[in-house]
């Protein structure tokens, strides 16, 4: 380790990683610090990657499991994304790739390199010939990891807020419409930033918070006195969110709160970013958690919000309310409905 970090410096370039790493690579690593690097790690008991510095324990595991990724990005020691940096370089040239230009980018595309199944009913695969279990598990893990990269593709939410026009989508069959109601199909939505009991606009753990200007009174004193007031319901929520968004391994950053004291949008999704109305929390779930909290309440809150936060999630695929919307939302919960359990059960026993 300390022989990479004397030949890299503090600020290496990827030039000066991709010269290391050939330099290692025809010539070795130097006898010395190889050895002395051997001792240490025979003494710690530890069987270490020769490009990656630190690790984590079980118990650290089990916590960051459950964080949002930017949170838990946050969490990790400087030295570790410098090993992580040569690691990524060390692997690229010894495998040969071709395009080191693009060494560790990852693909941001939704859908385009993989063919989900589709809805049930489809046409595409009712054509009366036999399908193939292998098939059947390929188009499911093909869909699946379609879900899991539509979820990198969240947005951060504006700190500035948004102002909306109203959206109607002309394409929803009448026998679906919805009327006022819904997420993505909703009425304007004017949100400007609430600076709260922290003067920063956000809630306790770093979550947006927002005030609603009011469509016919275009005033924004009822939500703003709401959020004033009721402020520690706004940070229980957050709480619930944020564990949501570590579930779902979805960036904290791409989630907000708001107050709305009129219609009937609990939630809705705006350019891939995700809008909460604390309003439908504080009403169904905030009175009773503080009456009392039992495992049996805090299950139905968790189950009311991770549907919710999968019927968002599926927007960034379908804006309509349609099939193919409801197919999404489905397999979004059953993805990640294992991962609730899990949370759900630890909570149970702690």
């Amino acid at each position: 380790g300390s022989y990479i970090h004397n030949q890299l410096g503090k600020n290496p370039s990827i030039d000066d990683v991709k010269a290391l790493a050939d330099q290692m690579a025809t010539k070795g690593y130097p006898e010395k610090d190889k050895q002395t690097n051997e001792r240490k790690d025979n003494e710690q008991n530890k069987d270490k990657d020769d490009a990656t510095i630190g690790t984590t324990n079980s118990a650290e595991n089990d916590e960051n499991d459950f964080l949002p990724p930017d949170l838990v990005e946050a969490k990790k020691p400087k030295s570790k994304k410098l090993g992580r940096r040569l690691g990524k370089a060390l692997s690229g040239i010894r495998s040969n790739v071709r395009n080191n230009n693009n060494m560790g980018n990852t693909n941001n595309g939704i859908g385009n390199q993989m063919a989900a199944p589709p809805p049930s009913g489809s046409s595409s695969q009712d054509n009366g010939l036999p399908v193939s279990p292998e098939t059947d598990s390929s188009c499911q893990h093909c869909m699946e990891q379609m879900l899991q990269q539509a979820v990198q593709q969240s947005t951060k939410v504006p700190k500035a807020g948004i102002n909306s026009s109203d959206k109607v989508l002309t394409q929803l069959p009448e026998e679906l419409s919805r009327g006022d109601e819904g997420c993505e199909v909703i009425p304007s939505q004017n949100l400007k930033p609430f600076p709260g009991p922290y003067q920063s606009g956000k809630s306790h753990n770093g979550i947006r918070v927002f005030a609603t200007r009011h469509r016919i009174t275009n005033s924004t004193k009822p939500s703003e006195q709401f959020l004033q007031q009721e402020f520690h319901a706004v940070d229980s929520f957050a709480d619930i969110l944020q564990n949501l968004c570590g579930i779902y391994k979805l960036n904290l950053s791409s989630v907000c709160i708001y107050y709305d004291n009129s219609g009937g949008t609990i939630a809705f999704n705006s350019n891939k970013a995700l809008y909460f109305n604390v309003r439908f929390y504080y009403a169904l779930h905030y009175n009773e958690k503080k009456q009392k909290t039992t495992t049996a309440t805090l299950s139905e809150c968790y189950s009311y919000w991770f549907t919710t936060m999968a019927h968002e999630l599926a927007h960034h695929l379908v804006s309509a309310h349609n099939k193919e919307h409801g197919f999404y939302t489905e397999s979004y919960i059953t993805l990640y409905m294992p991962r609730l359990m899990k949370y759900l059960s630890q909570q149970a026993q702690s």
